[in-house]
């Protein structure tokens, strides 16, 4: 079954990102940082990303979208900035997921890509 990327640096957000995905039967894998997200996407089967556009130790969202990109797999980029348009010219994910989450919507994606 696939697995649920999810890269955020906040504990507080990807432990409930975590609990939600496991709700659903999902394995989620949390990266809080490019690096770990990078060695997720290369041995682990993943079925959407969750990509905090963000992330505290600089712009390596950007390097985590496009190698999420050349595998394939869908991205969500979640942030609580509202420059929506630079969002998707700059990730170009198959959604923004602003925040705070709405877990609904994001119980919804896991569904749609890892079920």
């Amino acid at each position: 079954m696939k697995k649920v990327l999810i890269v955020e640096d906040y504990v507080s957000v990807h432990k409930l990102c975590s609990i939600m995905a496991s709700r659903l039967g999902i394995e989620a894998l949390v990266a809080e940082d490019s690096d770990s997200a990078l060695e997720f996407l290369n041995s682990e089967e993943i079925g959407v990303a969750f990509i905090d556009q963000d992330l505290k130790d600089g712009p390596t969202g950007d390097l985590v979208a496009k190698a999420a990109r050349g595998f394939n797999i869908p991205i969500i980029v979640t942030s609580s900035n509202t420059g929506i348009k630079e969002i998707f010219d700059e990730y170009n994910p198959v959604s923004y997921l602003p925040k705070p989450l709405d877990f609904n919507v994001f119980s919804d994606y896991i569904k749609q890509y890892c079920l």
